[in-house]
């Protein structure tokens, strides 16, 4: 009964300063407004939509948006903040604020030189290659075919000329057209004889992504041009500002994990039957992200305190293969969310955090999302 009353008193906004003597500690619940700046005032992180949608507010490159403005759930010392932002909620009580600077080893971490790249913008590419078999293999996911056209880059096509043993020899198609308009910039081609010249025409500021990792492009010379895929914030001292608004502390939340049902049909039909949406997660033994999602996301403050809108269903689609086949199964974990009706709202392919996940539940069972 003290709990139900102090979770409902909570959600209102009626747990006043001083309610526990040492304010939030690891594992509670606190409800936040905060701001976070670079020092010279560039906006990074906001719960406030006034000053999200201000035209004079200038924004960092690493500006994101929430979900949804409006106080944000936090849970002082949890992994999944910035180091100094979680630091920064201990002890803090509804009504408190706080504002702090966060170097960058309690930010976004230190700029690491290894990571920003010097490339040039001119290649030539002879106009005839030959692969190893292998190596076509892995790039194309194919076997070769002569006459067979493959995209040997994005603008330009190769068309297998001749298949032996040791060697697929391809031959450049040349494209009819010389400029090519990209997010980054644009390119141009020429050719000659032998070789295929490809310039490019980066603008710095723009993204660029390099071996599957996001970067921006920084510097551009006459010969070549630099990604830094540091993140936009490494190296950056940060300015936060927190006012906390409501606290939950962790002895009033449910522990432990959520009550699972291991039966598919029967647990869908309970929660069909009674009203309730339901969560079915299909997981495997050995998956690591199952794991983590059952010990971490759905063990979550955040998680549990929405835990008794919905029923919980789990059933190991390893084992029983017919539901991965039902669902169309491509990987572990898999959750999907049950509307009251028995229709499917959300389908979540792979690992979630409860950030997320809280946020997910809260469309689920109507309820305005409280996360950021």
């Amino acid at each position: 009964m003290i709990r139900t009353l102090l979770t409902v008193l909570t959600l209102l906004g009626m747990v006043c300063p001083g309610f526990t003597a040492s304010g939030a500690a690891p594992g509670d619940l606190l409800k936040v407004n905060y701001t976070l700046t670079t020092l010279d005032g560039q906006l990074v992180r906001t719960t406030r939509a006034d000053l999200a949608n201000d035209t004079k507010q200038t924004r960092h490159a690493g500006y994101a948006a929430p979900a949804q403005f409006g106080p944000a759930e936090l849970v002082p010392g949890a992994a999944d903040l910035l180091p100094g932002f979680s630091a920064a909620l201990i002890n803090m009580e509804p009504g408190s604020k706080k504002t702090v600077q966060l170097k960058p080893e309690q930010a976004f971490g230190p700029k690491n030189p290894a990571l920003e790249l010097k490339l040039p913008l001119v290649r030539r590419i002879p106009r005839t290659i030959s692969l190893p078999p292998d190596e076509y293999l892995k790039r194309f996911k194919t076997f070769p075919v002569v006459g067979k056209s493959v995209p040997l880059t994005p603008w330009v096509p190769a068309q297998v000329k001749e298949v032996t043993e040791r060697a697929v020899q391809l031959e450049l198609q040349l494209p009819k057209q010389e400029r090519f308009d990209e997010p980054f910039g644009y390119l141009s081609l020429k050719s000659d004889e032998k070789y295929l010249v490809l310039t490019l025409h980066p603008r710095i500021g723009a993204a660029f992504t390099l071996e599957d990792k996001p970067g921006r492009i920084t510097e551009v010379d006459t010969d070549s041009f630099t990604v830094d895929r540091n993140h936009p914030l490494a190296g950056v001292t940060l300015q936060l500002e927190i006012e906390a608004v409501a606290l939950i502390p962790k002895a009033a939340l449910p522990a432990g994990p959520p009550a699972w049902k291991e039966e598919h049909d029967a647990g869908l039909a309970a929660a069909k039957a009674a009203g309730r949406p339901a969560l079915l997660l299909l997981y495997a033994d050995w998956c690591s992200w199952c794991k983590k999602l059952q010990t971490e996301t759905f063990v979550d403050p955040r998680i549990a305190l929405r835990r008794d809108r919905l029923d919980w269903i789990r059933i190991n689609s390893d084992k029983d293969k017919s539901y991965m086949e039902k669902y169309g199964q491509k990987g572990f974990p898999l959750v999907l969310l049950f509307n009251p009706d028995g229709s499917v709202q959300e389908r979540i392919d792979g690992y979630a955090d409860a950030d997320r996940m809280a946020w997910l539940l809260d469309q689920l069972t109507a309820v305005p999302a409280q996360g950021k």
